[in-house]
């Protein structure tokens, strides 16, 4: 049996922001970011993106929306929960060439998930 650590389980309320930290993992060719989302049931709705910083965590602290010159979106939106069915997604980014990662879920109905490094 594979294990692989769980970053986020639980649900989100209607209506909020959640950040989560994602960790970058150095490989031979470079640094990579993974994850597997999954929503487990059919009313959850959310918008997901990847954010991406160079500065360390006294500087861009996950839990804090910080601004556009601290936190840049990677450019990576993720077809999320749309209110109709139990799913999942799976996301992996090569070359990423920043040191912190994040993910960024806006929920428009309470939403459920398990986040697991899809990386490792």
């Amino acid at each position: 049996m594979i294990s692989i650590p769980v970053l986020f389980r639980g649900t989100i309320p209607t209506a909020t922001t959640k950040y989560i930290g994602l960790p970058i993992h150095r490989t031979g060719a470079g640094k990579t970011l993974g994850l597997d989302i999954g929503w487990t049931d059919a009313v959850s709705a959310a918008t997901i993106t990847i954010e991406l910083t160079a500065l360390g965590p006294n500087e861009a602290p996950v839990d804090d929306p910080g601004d556009a010159s601290i936190w840049k979106d990677s450019g990576e939106t993720i077809a999320g929960p749309d209110g109709t069915a139990i799913g999942s997604a799976g996301v992996y980014l090569s070359n990423v060439n920043s040191r912190r990662g994040r993910i960024k879920i806006v929920t428009t109905a309470a939403s459920t998930f398990v986040i697991a490094d899809g990386a490792e």
